[in-house]
């Protein structure tokens, strides 16, 4: 049979068995600042950068992450450039995740860049939701292939990859 108390009560000991609280009761303004929370009990987000010179995008394959948690996920893909390809060019970049010597897709479809694009203005890739996730020691590779068609290739290309990791 369970006990009520209505109202407001002061206790300056409370010793619990085990306590269960409201969803949403419990929110970072209740969280003392010098509460010191290990960061093994936290989830990560980081924010990788892949960046070329401002000259000609060139082709690259590159690792760029190496997963360190126990788990982790790709959220968002984004890619563009400081100057935009000029007539038929193109820039296709592809986000692939290593897991041992498998390698599979990160994004449903490659991000291509062309003359239709908007400088400094990031493209946003689909994430394939079947290839998003990440275990320990996976890796993220950019793959970025060009064709200088019959016109200019874009300058400076940026990638942007999202990824939110448990701690270890």
């Amino acid at each position: 049979m369970a006990n009520r108390i209505e109202g407001a009560t002061y206790f300056s000991t409370l010793l619990c068995g085990a306590i269960t609280l409201p969803a949403g009761s419990v929110d970072k303004t209740t969280v003392a600042t010098s509460a010191g929370i290990e960061q093994t009990k936290l989830e990560h987000q980081h924010r990788i950068g892949y960046h070329q010179a401002k000259s000609d995008a060139t082709a690259d394959n590159r690792i760029v992450y190496t997963c360190y948690g126990t788990t982790g996920s790709v959220l968002a893909v984004e890619a563009g450039t400081q100057v935009v390809c000029g007539g038929d060019s193109t820039i296709t970049i592809a986000v692939n995740r290593k897991r041992g010597a498998a390698s599979v897709a990160v994004l449903s479809a490659s991000i291509v860049l062309d003359s239709n694009n908007v400088v400094y203005t990031p493209e946003a890739g689909t994430i394939d939701t079947a290839n998003d996730d990440l275990l320990e020691h996976d890796c993220l590779e950019v793959a970025v292939t060009v064709s200088p068609g019959s016109g200019t290739l874009g300058d400076g290309l940026f990638v942007s990859i999202t990824v939110a990791e448990d701690a270890a």
